[in-house]
């Protein structure tokens, strides 16, 4: 009775698809850009779909992928796809001694742990790039101020021009990066809202693909080539830093040739 008035209590209880599609839209529209973000999206998605596949079974594997799949923004879909596919493709290489019945369909090539997991792998893999980028930058702008301050107190002109060049350099950099950044957040946000406001999930419980997924793509391909050229900038980015250090390298023979150039003349 009290079942029939609140429907929401079993779906609490024994799981539903419309649960499930609840999940992974309220995750979707928070747009999972970051691990921590990822890691509560899968513990929802987890705490649900486990229940669809217990006995007697609503969500086989290869649903429950696929509907995994969906709550992802573009970018990191496309990115995990791309892995898993990898994955598969090496795997196949290594079973091919494998007898038939314990290979996996080729329909239904992914469990949906391994899934899960590599998409927090792959994430954990991307963040820790973009903090030693970040690092990079931090690390030569410090390095340089360093110098700077334990310079010689009489240096020539040139030299002292030289080294606050190099500590503008820096500071340019790591201020483009920045700007670099909030760039790529708003061209995602853009896309990814674009996106999903067309997004409209079948209504057959085991079908989760979009039917405007290809014309989403199609006309969106702009924003996202825009996007890959802006992230190809931040990597060269690591480039100038490096030059910059090289730079830096230098400073001190410079300062001291030239305090010593000095002190013969005096």
């Amino acid at each position: 009775m009290i079942l029939d008035d609140f429907p929401e209590a079993a779906c609490s209880e024994s799981g539903s698809i419309s649960c499930l599609k609840q999940v992974i839209h309220r995750h979707r529209q928070n747009d999972i850009d970051n691990l921590e973000k990822l890691k509560a999206y899968n513990r929802a998605f987890r705490l649900e779909v486990n229940k669809l596949m217990e006995e007697p079974v609503i969500v086989n594997n290869y649903h429950a992928v696929q509907y995994y799949l969906s709550g992802l923004n573009e970018y990191w879909r496309g990115r995990l796809v791309e892995v898993m596919g990898n994955i598969t493709r090496e795997k196949i290489k290594s079973d091919q001694s494998q007898s038939r019945k314990t290979r996996r369909r080729q329909d239904d090539p992914w469990r949906l742990e391994d899934v899960v997991n590599e998409m927090e792998n792959l994430m954990a893999s991307e963040e820790s790039n973009v903090y030693m980028k970040m690092n990079d930058l931090s690390l030569a702008d410090m390095l340089i101020k360093d110098s700077l301050q334990r310079k010689p107190s009489q240096t020539s002109s040139k030299s002292s021009v030289q080294a606050e060049s190099f500590q503008m350099s820096s500071s340019s950099t790591y201020k483009r990066s920045k700007a670099l950044d909030r760039d790529l957040e708003s061209i995602e946000k853009e896309v990814y809202k674009a996106y999903f406001n067309e997004y409209e999930v079948s209504k057959d419980d085991g079908d989760v693909v979009c039917e405007a997924y290809a014309a989403t793509l199609q006309s969106r391909q702009q924003e996202l080539d825009s996007l890959r050229e802006t992230f190809a900038q931040v990597d060269g980015l690591v480039e100038e830093v490096q030059s910059i250090k090289q730079a830096l390298d230098d400073l001190p023979g410079l300062l001291q040739a030239s305090w010593l150039e000095q002190v013969d003349d005096y």
